[in-house]
């Protein structure tokens, strides 16, 4: 017809994402790595001759080495890549993801959209992140929420709204891979009543450290703190512009 459109709802009880790209050097990859492994080898195929509109849910995905639970997504598929109305699903550290907005795949890996993480134990959500058996952060619970651009150029949230340890934090944060000559660099604004910034570092370096980012070499951190704990010390009215 003039308007094709092709429908389809797939379940499944189990499915192990890292039996799909296990290979003998590598039989099981971190997280990210997995990711982006996967949507290399479909890449390919991500494309489709009509419109498609897709639900999928399953009890349990295994990626990464742990276990994914209630995973769901609704996506919309067309010549121009893949539209997620919504994806969610609950990781390691009693995490609840959901996410919705663009994924491209050619020419390159790339995400637009709303994102947020709700997790009761951010330390286990890090030891999963970058393959470490022991928890690596004392943050309890973390509540993360934002407009996520996430391409080979940039990882930035946009109106970030977070909790830590049940104390309120806002600001932007903007991160840009080394590239050719440039150095990489992360310019930040965070805005809190109290905060943490120890135990913050840790867990953001973890999952830095299991996505494989290099760590910034320039640095523009915008803080207006109430009360701070830095380096182990313990601050207030915490006001400051550094580079």
């Amino acid at each position: 017809g003039r308007r094709p459109l092709f429908k389809g709802v797939l379940s499944a009880r189990q499915l192990d994402l890292d039996r799909l790209i296990a290979t003998r050097d590598q039989p099981t990859r971190l997280p990210a790595d997995a990711l982006r492994t996967l949507i290399a080898n479909c890449a390919g195929s991500c494309s489709a001759p009509i419109p498609m509109e897709l639900s999928f849910s399953a009890d349990t995905v295994t990626l990464g080495g742990a276990a994914l639970l209630m995973v769901g997504c609704d996506a919309r598929v067309d010549s121009n890549g893949w539209a997620l109305d919504r994806l969610e699903f609950r990781a390691p550290g009693l995490t609840q993801v959901s996410l919705s907005g663009r994924l491209d795949t050619i020419p390159a890996l790339g995400f637009n959209g709303p994102m947020s993480i709700d997790t009761n134990d951010p330390g286990a959500l890090a030891s999963w992140i970058d393959g470490r058996k022991n928890a690596t952060t004392q943050i309890r619970p973390l509540k993360l929420r934002g407009d996520v651009v996430l391409n080979q150029t940039q990882i930035s949230i946009a109106r970030l709204k977070a909790e830590v340890d049940h104390k309120a934090l806002d600001g932007k944060l903007h991160y840009t891979p080394a590239h050719d000559r440039t150095p990489s660099r992360l310019d930040a604004d965070l805005n809190a009543p109290e905060l943490d910034l120890d135990a913050l570092l840790t867990f953001f370096d973890a999952v830095r450290s299991g996505t494989g980012l290099q760590p910034p070499s320039e640095i523009a951190l915008g803080i207006s703190v109430g009360r701070a704990t830095i380096a182990g010390i313990q601050a207030r009215n915490v006001q400051a512009q550094l580079k």
